[in-house]
């Protein structure tokens, strides 16, 4: 059955949407382990946590995908924060990240963008039980995509009702910049398994397009520093090399293949990401492009707000 948010005259600012209504418990949020595609799998299971209005609507059940040397958890601010997405969520620990596997170089077939999107397609199927959300923030995004339209011959069943990709890209069409850019990722991959951890969190918490990340709440951020610095070495180079943007099957030829309705989410200071966006939305009618003023790549996170607004409305109207 479709996914209905919510009934009643839309809000042109999205401010004051009608939320379904029904009654809560405050439900602790539960992990759980799943095998698929041969290794281990950490998803987290977050019940609404607050009371909603009753309505005879259903809440949404969003399905998550972190960044890369991001895990699940790192979309609490919007699960629980004060700016929520009312709904139900299940965060995964994407393959080489967090509580998941995170087999070591000799599996580096393993992390294979196809290989992976195969195994997030058979997770799906065994915890989605009803229509979903499906949220991917860049290399979740890349996933999702991946998993939508990759020609592994396993897109997610059930289908999801709608798909979500902030700063998410559909890989590099250019045979030559792709070249270049796993040059790039393998170089850092091997880096980061000689100086370690420690070293790669100074690194990449430096690295420009996140520079707006200082906008995250403070205590989000620092939740997300600490998880990066318990990462695994060979779980983040691994993912590198096979999930990486140069490593990626590219997609631009296939986005005319998607129906799902998707939003496209991108921070005005994030330009590259927001051409990208662009770009995606004049592949595919199924997309609408929402770019947030005053945000960087992690435009989520940083202005929990906007994006939860952004959110709502395009649920109201695309997602029925």
């Amino acid at each position: 059955m479709p996914l209905r948010p919510s009934s009643g005259p839309a809000d042109p600012d999205g401010q004051n949407l009608p939320v379904p209504r029904r009654e809560v418990r405050e439900v602790r949020e539960v992990r759980e382990v799943r095998e698929v595609g041969g290794h281990r799998w950490s998803l987290r299971r977050w019940p609404a946590i607050a009371p909603v209005r009753e309505s005879s609507g259903e809440l949404p059940l969003f399905v998550a995908l972190h960044g890369f040397a991001g895990v699940g958890d790192d979309f609490a601010p919007l699960i629980c924060g004060e700016h929520r997405l009312a709904g139900e969520w299940l965060t995964v620990d994407v393959l080489g990240h967090g509580r998941s596997a995170a087999p070591g170089p000799v599996a580096g077939a393993d992390y294979e963008m196809p290989r992976v999107a195969g195994a997030l397609c058979e997770l799906i199927a065994e915890v989605a039980d009803r229509p979903y959300i499906l949220l991917g923030y860049s290399m979740g995004g890349r996933l999702a995509l991946s998993a939508l339209l990759g020609s592994i011959g396993a897109a997610p069943r059930p289908r999801p009702a709608g798909v979500i990709l902030v700063g998410a890209s559909p890989g590099i069409g250019d045979p030559q910049r792709r070249a270049q850019r796993r040059l790039e990722d393998e170089t850092l991959a091997a880096t980061l398994l000689g100086r370690g951890i420690l070293w790669f969190a100074d690194y990449w918490g430096e690295r420009p397009v996140l520079a707006g990340k200082r906008r995250i709440d403070a205590d989000a951020r620092a939740a997300m520093e600490a998880s990066l610095r318990g990462q695994s070495p060979d779980g983040l180079a691994g993912s590198l090399r096979g999930m990486g943007t140069g490593a990626m099957p590219p997609l631009w030829d296939r986005l005319g293949r998607l129906e799902v309705p998707t939003l496209v989410v991108a921070g005005a200071e994030d330009r590259k990401f927001a051409e990208i966006a662009a770009a995606i939305g004049a592949k595919t009618r199924a997309a609408e492009i929402a770019v947030l003023p005053g945000v960087g790549h992690t435009a989520h996170l940083e202005d929990p707000a906007a994006f939860a607004v952004a959110v709502r409305r395009w649920l109201h109207r695309r997602v029925s």
